[in-house]
């Protein structure tokens, strides 16, 4: 009447990362139990049991790279929003707040010539 089926564990090849379960922990006082707490803008905010404190999970933008798409990549900031998924006047404020002088200069690499004088007698079959 009823057949035994084996079920298999999921693998991570089948399902998508984002179903993958992940601890998440207060940012500030790495406790584990955390609560939902609203939220803003339609981004989920957090509050932590232990330091009372609130929080986002969302991920922060790394203005050194924005400002390397833009100066060595010539990307817009319209381009550079949708890669980063935020809005262009973000963008605008990164750049701005950039500064407008190399951080790291790159190592200049000299070439060195040297020459050795023949005596004119010498090696020119005279």
């Amino acid at each position: 009447m009823w057949e035994k089926t084996v079920v298999k564990p999921y693998t991570t090849s089948l399902y998508p990362t984002f179903l993958k379960y992940e601890s998440k922990n207060c940012p500030f006082c790495q406790n584990s139990i955390i609560h939902k707490h609203g939220k803003i803008n339609n981004i989920e905010r957090y509050k932590c049991t232990s330091c009372n404190k609130t929080f986002t999970f969302q991920k922060k933008l790394n203005p050194s790279d924005i400002w390397k798409d833009y100066s060595q990549g010539k990307q817009t900031y319209k381009e550079l929003s949708i890669k980063y998924q935020c809005s262009v006047k973000t963008i605008q404020r990164y750049i701005d707040k950039a500064p407008k002088t190399a951080l790291n200069s790159p190592i200049s690499t000299y070439l060195i010539l040297l020459w050795i004088p023949l005596s004119l007698g010498e090696n020119l079959g005279v």
